[in-house]
């Protein structure tokens, strides 16, 4: 199984809950699994992520940073 379809089953798994039931249940769920993410990644890997270009782009788009 790739890294890519691990991601995306994840994310369809969560759109199908908010289809199911409550569009919001699609936020919460992938709110869920980033904490969860976080929780064990190690510090280096939370530096890492947190410095990548992406993550600062969509912080600076989203009003984040």
């Amino acid at each position: 199984m790739s890294e890519k379809s691990v991601i995306e089953d994840i994310i369809e798994a969560a759109a199908k809950h908010g289809r199911e039931s409550e569009p919001d249940h699609e936020v919460g769920d992938l709110q869920d699994l980033l904490r969860v993410a976080w929780k064990i990644m190690e510090p280096r890997q939370r530096i890492r992520f947190w410095n990548h270009d992406t993550t600062t782009e969509l912080l600076k788009e989203w009003g984040g940073m």
